[in-house]
């Protein structure tokens, strides 16, 4: 694709199943009311999450695949299951780049695991971040992290937000999908280290079940003991089953691993109670490491988007993500998928991601928090 600035005339990309076209970039007016629901988005910690691949080594039970039809089947090796990828890399750039000239602040590089692209450090290394903060979601398995470690770091990427539910390796093959592989948590954790010393800032996400609750403060220790950053994320409902926390190791509610913060040292330095995402406390260990705690019990956000659906007060995750990529679909809600639409033949990205948005913001003045285990 020609990339261009606004004001430009035109430009040419490619779009999922259809041919090559001429595409016009409309003049995005400073007045238009969308890029207000965009400052408001930016605001509250809104993300733009793009997968770039529907593909992982991994078959993680609990994996929400960025709510793209996921092609793993549960008990079988996820890699050979490639999934749906109809968007082109140019286009995937394109779509990722005019996110951050509207003025978009953060970016996700999602999948699947996006290391199993042979070219994602090509990708990576063409993103127009600008103003906005990109990290890379990744399992940082082996071998798809020498991707990364044997090249230079990549400037573009301001931090990896690397997947680690538990250190113990019996553990982590069964609740990653992979039993055959017996040093699997080593292994990742030894990728962390390596990455850090590389360069990135490194942040650990550990999604909270009761099946690993009692991991918390071996990944706690590993985490600050390396000077990696730690968070402890709630189990985000993304399907409709009603024994879905109970098959996924029922709901827990975060403040089960406020004691392992105190015992470890851990200062509370503030709380967002209107981030997207869930309730949110910040800690510092006494050595300067970030500790982050997402509560959605606690609070989240729920606007004039959930208005009237059906599934509202089963939602787990609330208003936090605009998330699309290779399946050619937006999807502004993980858990209501009548909310899905596929991406436009006419028109150019700026309109779509807008008017996305927009329907996502609506009025701020009507914003609710909404506490409580989602049902």
């Amino acid at each position: 694709g020609i990339n261009a600035e606004y004001g430009g005339f035109g430009i040419m990309f490619r779009m999922p199943a259809a041919a090559t076209r001429i595409l016009r970039r409309a003049f995005v007016s400073s007045a238009d009311p969308r890029l207000k629901s965009l400052q408001h988005f930016n605001a509250k910690g809104g993300k733009f999450r793009v997968a770039v691949v529907n593909r992982c080594n991994f078959n993680c039970f609990f994996c929400h695949n960025e709510g793209m039809d996921n092609p793993r089947n549960p008990g079988e090796p996820g890699f050979p299951a490639k999934g749906c990828e109809t968007v082109k890399t140019d286009d995937l750039l394109d779509l990722i780049n005019t996110y951050t000239r509207l003025g978009g602040k953060s970016v996700n590089i999602t999948g699947g695991e996006p290391t199993t692209r042979k070219d994602i450090v090509d990708l990576l290394s063409k993103i127009d971040k600008r103003d906005a903060f990109v990290v890379l979601n990744s399992n940082v398995s082996s071998p798809f992290v020498k991707r990364l470690l044997e090249v230079p770091k990549i400037p573009q990427v301001d931090a990896i937000f690397a997947s680690l539910h538990t250190t113990d390796n019996a553990d982590f093959g069964e609740a990653m999908g992979t039993p055959g592989d017996k040093t699997g948590a080593t292994s990742v954790m030894e990728n962390m280290v390596k990455l850090k010393e590389h360069g990135y800032h490194i942040e650990i996400n550990f999604s909270l079940g009761n099946y690993n609750k009692d991991e918390w403060k071996e990944v706690l220790e590993f985490g600050t003991s390396n000077g990696i950053a730690t968070k402890a994320i709630t189990l985000i409902r993304h399907d409709e089953e009603e024994s879905f926390y109970k098959n996924k190791g029922s709901f827990i509610d975060p403040r089960y691993v406020q004691g392992t913060l105190e015992a470890a040292g851990c200062e509370r330095i503030k709380t967002d109670p209107t981030k997207v995402g869930g309730y949110t406390d910040y800690y510092k260990t006494k050595d300067g490491v970030s500790v982050i705690v997402k509560n959605i019990a606690r609070g989240r956000l729920r606007t004039d988007m959930c208005n009237g659906c059906s599934l509202r007060e089963e939602c787990g995750e609330g208003v936090y993500a605009l998330r699309s990529g290779v399946d050619g679909v937006w999807k502004p809600c993980l858990l209501n998928h009548s909310k899905n639409s596929a991406f436009s033949q006419v028109g150019g990205w700026e309109d779509q991601i807008l008017d996305q948005i927009h329907a996502m913001v609506g009025d701020p003045q009507s914003w609710d928090f909404q506490e409580g285990q989602p049902c």
